[in-house]
C-alpha cells in the first residue's frame, strides 16, 4: 500500500442525523464548501465523516433521520470503500473493500493505521478555553504536564513538611540551654560516699599517725624528765646508785626506743598529705543540681543533631525540586519543539504565543495557529481532512489562509457555513442537495 495521501473521492450519506440523501463528489481542488441556512443538515456532513472514520466513539445512539429503518454512510477514498450502515435496535456494521473487492477482516483497524480522528476543526480550536487548548497541544506534544506538576506537587509537600519539623525543632533548640561543665555523664552519689569515706578514713589516718607523734614526744618528756631526776640523786644517794645506774641504763634505753618510734612517726607523718573532703562535700550537695545539668546538656545534643538532621532533609528537598523543575522544564522545551507553528508555549493550563497569551494575539495569527494544530493532528497519517464549520465567522482572507495553509499540508478541506447557495459551494436544503456539485 503506498504512502500517499489517500484522497476523500466521494461521500454518499443516506438517513443519518439531518440528512436524507446526499452524495457529494470532490474535484482535484481538494476543497469543498457546503451552504445552506440554519439547521438544514451542513453540519450533518461533516458530522457524518466523523462518524465513518473515527470509530465507535463517534457514532450517536441515535444516527438514524427521523422514522428511517435504515441509513449509511459510504465514503470512497482513493481505491478504498469505507461504509457504515445502519439500522433500528441494532449496532452499526463496517466494512473496508479494497480495490479487488477484498473485505478487511478487521476494518476499524485498517482505518485506525489510516488516520487517528478527523482534524480538529481550527474555529472550534479558537473558541476553546485555554485550559481546553492547552490539554488538545499537550496530547499534539505527547506531553502530559499533570504527571509533572504532580511530582513537583509531591515533592513539595515534602519539602513544605521538611521545613515545618526544622522549624519546630530549631524553636526547641533555641529554648535549650547548654552549661559549661567537665562532666558529660550524671554524677553517682553512691561513687561520691565511696570516695568521700575513704578521704575520711585517710584523714583519720593522718590524724592517729599525729596523735602517735605528739604520745611519744610526751613520753620522751617523762624519761628525759626522770634521767634528770636520777643524775641529782646521783649525789645525794650513794646507796641507791646501783638502782639508778640501772633505771638510768633502762631509760636510755627506753628513750632511743622513742626517739627511734619518734623519728619513724615524724617521718611517716611528713608523706601524708591530708585529703580535700570539702570537694566531695560540695559535690554531694550540688549533684542534683549537676546531674540536672548535665541531663540538658543532652537534650540540647541531641536536639541539634536532629536539627541539623531535618536542615538536611530540607536541602535535599530543595535540591529534589530543582532538578524535577529542570527535567520538567526540558521534557517541557523538546516537546514544544513538536508543535507546528514555532513560539507556542503551554504552561500552567495556559498557551501563550510569542510571550502572550494566544487569545490576545490577532484574529489572523488565532486562525494560522489554529489551522496548523489541526492540520498537525493526522499530519503523519493517509487520510488527511481538514473540517470547518460555521465557517461564515471566516472572512475572505481567512478563508483563503485556511485553504492555502491546506493544501500546502496536502489536505483535503470540507467547510459547512450558512449561506443561500454561491458558485463555489454546494447547498443543502432540508438534508438533501439542491443545487453545486453532486
Amino acid at each position: 500500500m503506498s504512502d500517499e495521501p489517500l484522497k476523500l473521492m466521494s461521500l454518499d450519506v443516506e438517513n443519518v442525523l439531518r440528512l436524507k440523501a446526499v452524495h457529494l463528489t470532490l474535484d482535484d481542488t481538494g476543497a469543498l464548501i457546503l451552504e445552506g441556512k440554519n439547521e438544514q443538515g451542513k453540519s450533518s456532513v461533516l458530522r457524518s465523516l466523523e462518524i465513518l472514520l473515527a470509530g465507535g466513539k463517534e457514532t450517536p445512539d441515535a444516527p438514524l433521520h427521523g422514522d428511517a429503518t435504515k441509513g449509511h454512510i459510504i465514503g470512497q477514498f482513493g481505491d478504498i470503500v469505507v461504509k457504515k450502515g445502519f439500522r433500528a435496535g441494532k449496532k452499526p456494521t463496517l466494512t473496508v473493500t479494497t480495490a479487488n473487492g477484498a473485505r478487511m477482516m478487521k476494518p476499524q483497524n485498517l482505518l485506525d493505521t489510516l488516520m487517528d480522528r478527523v482534524s480538529l476543526d481550527p474555529l472550534k480550536f479558537m473558541a476553546k478555553s485555554d485550559t481546553e487548548k492547552a490539554r488538545v497541544l499537550g496530547d499534539l506534544m505527547g506531553f502530559d504536564e499533570s504527571e509533572w506538576k504532580q511530582a513537583y506537587d509531591e515533592l513539595y509537600e515534602q519539602r513544605r513538611d521538611a521545613k515545618r519539623e526544622a522549624k519546630r525543632l530549631e524553636t526547641e533548640f533555641d529554648a535549650l540551654e547548654h552549661h559549661d561543665l567537665p562532666e558529660t555523664k550524671e554524677v553517682s552519689v553512691a561513687s561520691l560516699t565511696d570516695e568521700l569515706q575513704k578521704r575520711q578514713e585517710h584523714n583519720n589516718a593522718i590524724r592517729d599517725a599525729d596523735k602517735a607523734v605528739a604520745d611519744h614526744r610526751a613520753a620522751l618528756a617523762v624519761m628525759k624528765g626522770g634521767l634528770g631526776n636520777a643524775h641529782s640523786k646521783r649525789g645525794r644517794l650513794q646507796e641507791e646508785l646501783d638502782m639508778i645506774n640501772e633505771d638510768i641504763e633502762g631509760r636510755g634505753a627506753c628513750i632511743k626506743t622513742q626517739e627511734t618510734e619518734l623519728e619513724k612517726s615524724t617521718w611517716a607523718r611528713t608523706k601524708l598529705v591530708e585529703a580535700d573532703t570539702g570537694e566531695i562535700t560540695t559535690q554531694l550537695a550540688q549533684v542534683d543540681s549537676i546531674n540536672a545539668q548535665v541531663r540538658d546538656n543532652k537534650k540540647y545534643d541531641e536536639a541539634e543533631k536532629h536539627s541539623k538532621t531535618a536542615d538536611k532533609a530540607v536541602a535535599e528537598a530543595d535540591k529534589g525540586l530543582e532538578e524535577v523543575k529542570a527535567a520538567w522544564e526540558k521534557a517541557r522545551s523538546e516537546a514544544l519543539e513538536t508543535l507546528p507553528v514555532s513560539g507556542l508555549d503551554v504552561k500552567d493550563g495556559a498557551v501563550f504565543y510569542k510571550g502572550s497569551p494566544l487569545s490576545q494575539a490577532g484574529s489572523s495569527a488565532q486562525l494560522r495557529v489554529s489551522v496548523a494544530v489541526a492540520l498537525a493532528t493526522n499530519k503523519d497519517k493517509r487520510v488527511r481532512l481538514l473540517l470547518v464549520d460555521d465557517a461564515e465567522k471566516l472572512d475572505p482572507d481567512n478563508m483563503k489562509v485556511v485553504l492555502e495553509m491546506a493544501k500546502e499540508a496536502k489536505f483535503q478541506v470540507i467547510m459547512a457555513r450558512v449561506g443561500e447557495g454561491s458558485k463555489s459551494s454546494v447547498l443543502i436544503e432540508d438534508g438533501s442537495i439542491i443545487e453545486g456539485r453532486g
